[in-house]
């Protein structure tokens, strides 16, 4: 046989046996996509919230402190503590929960004068000695908070805003009375 008829001849072989091959039942069906319907996906709905700085009144431990401001016989005029920190509210508007991060203190006192510091030393000394008397159950957060203090005569008004931490550090170094209510008023 020749050679060019001997290939033509391992050609034809190899197009039968690769046709025989190819016609043979597979094991595994191709995929037909549209033969069954796509799994179903379980959707599950997430209720997160954004955080969102909020305060709140704290009602009871208002009439607390007003209480006890008044049986030191201070002069208040208002007093008030709210709860500063943040709410949780979902996409909707709706408020999951209130977190509260510190209580913070609003006194208003009134007096005769704005020009003894004397005497208002006297008076922030002893409303701070009210503030730390109060439950500490009752003062919501892990941070200390602030302290507003506004002495107000007539007309004219001082007004103290600091952290409770520095009012303590300051008596705790032996501040007090007129000395104590500079520091305070220096920010």
């Amino acid at each position: 046989m020749s050679r060019p008829l001997a290939r033509l001849v391992l050609l034809l072989i190899a197009f039968i046996l690769l046709g025989t091959v190819c016609s043979l039942p597979r094991a595994f069906p191709p995929p037909n996509p549209t033969a069954l319907p796509p799994p179903e996906t379980p959707t599950e709905t997430v209720n997160t919230c954004a955080f969102v700085w909020a305060s709140q009144d704290l009602t009871q431990l208002s009439e607390q402190l007003l209480k006890q401001l008044k049986e030191a016989e201070l002069p208040v005029r208002v007093a008030r503590a709210s709860a500063y920190g943040e709410n949780c509210v979902f996409g909707d508007g709706r408020i999951e929960r209130f977190v509260a991060r510190q209580t913070d203190f609003y006194i208003t006192l009134e007096i005769d004068t704005l020009n003894n510091p004397i005497t208002l030393g006297k008076l922030l000394e002893q409303t701070l000695d009210v503030i730390d008397g109060l439950p500490l159950d009752k003062i919501l957060g892990s941070n200390p908070g602030q302290i507003g203090i506004t002495f107000r005569a007539g007309d004219t008004e001082d007004n103290l805003w600091f952290e409770r931490t520095r009012a303590k550090t300051l008596r705790e170094q032996g501040l007090s009375g007129a000395a104590l209510y500079q520091a305070l008023k220096e920010k």
